[in-house]
């Protein structure tokens, strides 16, 4: 498994998935249970404004074709104005929310213990 932005080794990924686990204040994170587009909203805008963010390799290669920054995701995560599962894979949630330029930007994401995103136009 390659995530973006860990180191190759074991020790690495190890130091890194416990940064993740715990938040400022060294409580554990929970994973969202995410079942309604009002929770899915305010998931994303905490993520957005938390930036527990785990980013596939598929949604960076599209941010990358599309010149999209993460500073354009986190903006329209915390702004979102919009989700729904309709259309979507299960477990997946479409997001529209506006990016620093305040262009419309929908993010397809899955709740986790990080809201991660899978791809985005």
């Amino acid at each position: 498994v390659f995530i973006h932005g860990v180191g190759g080794s074991a020790a690495a990924w190890q130091r890194q998935v416990a940064m993740w686990q715990l938040d400022g204040s060294s409580s554990r994170h929970h994973a969202w249970n995410v079942t309604q587009a009002e929770e899915a909203l305010e998931a994303a805008r905490e993520a957005g404004r938390t930036g527990r963010i785990f980013y596939w390799d598929h949604a960076l290669d599209q941010m990358r074709a599309r010149n999209v920054r993460r500073n354009d995701v986190r903006h329209a995560l915390t702004n979102a104005r919009e989700a729904t599962d309709r259309d979507q894979p299960a477990g997946r949630w479409r997001i529209e929310g506006p990016d620093v330029d305040d262009d419309s930007l929908i993010v397809v994401v899955v709740f986790g213990g990080l809201l991660e995103v899978v791809t985005l136009f």
